[in-house]
Formats: structure tokens, sequence, C-alpha cells
């Protein structure tokens, strides 16, 4: 599914109010879906805020993914991590993903240890995250490659947050990031898919 924690695309939201905002009901879901995509953005590699999110929200604060699923996964997206130098035993675990099949998206400003194994570096400009997963967001939606199934069951304000992102098309994504837009439509489609 495209939803992504953290980084602009809100469908859930990452605000100090989501546990209050989570009801047992979705919970699982959530938990479910993050579980997912926390290896996927670099929760392993992120530090003290996010140890401390995590534990508020989900009553731990390491990593939410075995090592198994990022052994078994066709994408991964290290977005602002640097896995390689920060948690070695994980990146073994990616690197046997890697030696699988899956493709390895680093998204940094900084061409870092990790991305040295990446398929493709896209090294972002700094401070332009939020504008790179906006335009990832909107180009899995209008490619028709969002989970609409998980979108109708498990999420609310789907509309709102389309009418957020639908102004980040990739012409625009590219000139605010500095990532090609070649590259941004390759991450989402291969992510989305």
């Amino acid at each position: 599914s495209a939803v992504l924690i953290g980084l602009g695309w809100a469908i859930f939201g990452w605000a100090p109010g989501m546990p209050q905002a989570l009801s047992p009901m979705t919970a699982p879901k959530v938990w479910e879906v993050i579980s997912e995509l926390c290896v996927i953005v670099g929760l392993f590699g992120v530090g003290l805020t996010a140890c401390l999110g995590l534990a508020a929200v989900f009553g731990a604060g390491g990593g939410t993914s075995s090592y198994r699923e990022i052994e078994e996964t066709d994408c991964i997206l290290l977005w602002g991590s640097n896995a390689r130098e920060t948690h070695p035993i994980f990146f073994h675990h990616l690197l046997a993903g890697l030696k699988r099949g899956a493709k390895l998206y680093a998204i940094d400003p900084r061409r870092t240890a990790s991305a040295q194994w990446a398929d493709v570096w896209a090294g972002l400009d700094v401070g332009t995250d939020i504008a790179l997963s906006n335009t990832m967001a909107r180009e899995i939606i209008v490619s028709g490659l969002a989970n609409r199934e998980f979108i109708e069951h498990a999420t609310t304000g789907f509309d709102d947050y389309y009418r957020l992102v639908e102004s980040w098309t990739l012409e625009r994504g590219a000139a605010e990031t500095g990532v090609p837009a070649g590259v941004i439509r390759e991450m989402a489609n291969t992510y989305a898919t």
C-alpha cells in the first residue's frame, strides 16, 4: 500500500496526538502498515525522537519490522538512513534482500555508505523530504497504484489528503527537491507495486 507515515503521506498522520487518534479497531491495521513501512523509511536509523515516538504510540522504541521482512521485500527505500554504519546487523539482512533481487533506493542528501549499495541514490536537497514524499504520493495515486481497498476500509480523510498532494506534479517535485522526475516516478511506481 502507498501510505508513508512521518514524511507527509498523512493518511493517519504522525503527530503528538496520534495515540489518541487510533481507535482499538484501527490500531492493529495501522500497526501492520507501520510495521511494513518503518524499515522502508529508515526508522531503524533515525534515533531518539523516532524511538520515543514509536514507544509512545506502539509501546516499543526499536525497529518495528523483522529481519525476515527486509530479506523478503522487493523494494527498499532507505530514507535518511545510513543503516550500513548505524545498524550493521540490520544492514546485513538488507544485503540478503538485495542478493535475492530487492531494489534499493537511498534517499538522502549525503551519498552515505548505505547509498553505495543502492540501485538508485536520490540525493534530494536538504529539507525537501516532504516535497518528495508528496510528489511520490501523488504519482502513486494518479497512476492508479494506491491500495483503494485499504484506503476505503482503514483510513479517513483520504480525499482531503489527495487535495493536499494534488499539486505536487513530477515537475514541481523535481524542481523543489533536485531529484529528477524520472527517478521520482520510478521510486513511486516500484514502491507501490
